[in-house]
């Protein structure tokens, strides 16, 4: 493998880039996962998830939790079924809204096996700066009529699909 600065699965990065095939990515991923550990690590975040939202709610803090884009590539693998059917459940057993854009982008708007490239950020920036914008109007912190940057996750250059826990459906 080339030199350069690691992705978080400790593989060069310009080795990550150049993974287009959804098959070579799963490779990937499922090799540096595994079987093994993942079910720990999960039960791990899901507990730390659970504790932070209590701290938030007990101080009347608003929260959101938003599921970020991945690629097709790894939507069926068992650690990211796992984690979002875990985290969809969490989030219906405590009331929490959840923003489900994991399935949000198109192939072509990822860097490498995950990371979005800037028509990609983009994209979810605006869904984030609405979330983040909504919830500091609702708490009286900013005026009715800020915008917060765009004011409509929809007003980007192409509209992402509305799902039921999204804001735009509100």
């Amino acid at each position: 493998m080339g030199g350069g600065r690691p992705s978080r699965l400790g593989q060069p990065l310009e080795e990550t880039e150049r993974l287009k095939d959804p098959r070579e990515i799963q490779e990937l991923v499922r090799a540096h996962y595994g079987p093994i550990t993942w079910r720990e690590s999960l039960t791990a975040q899901m507990e730390a998830l659970g504790q932070l939202i209590d701290y938030l709610q007990a101080r009347d803090v608003g929260v959101t939790i938003v599921l970020l884009p991945y690629r097709r590539a790894i939507e069926d693998l068992p650690l990211t079924v796992a984690y979002r059917t875990g985290v969809g459940a969490f989030c219906k057993s405590r009331s929490v809204r959840l923003v489900d854009m994991s399935r949000s982008l198109s192939e072509d708007e990822f860097w490498d096996i995950n990371h979005v490239n800037y028509r990609g950020l983009s994209k979810t920036n605006a869904v984030l700066m609405h979330i983040a914008t909504e919830h500091l109007r609702r708490a009286g912190l900013l005026p009715s009529g800020h915008a917060g940057g765009r004011s409509r996750p929809d007003e980007t250059d192409t509209a992402m699909p509305a799902t039921a826990d999204d804001p735009r459906t509100e």
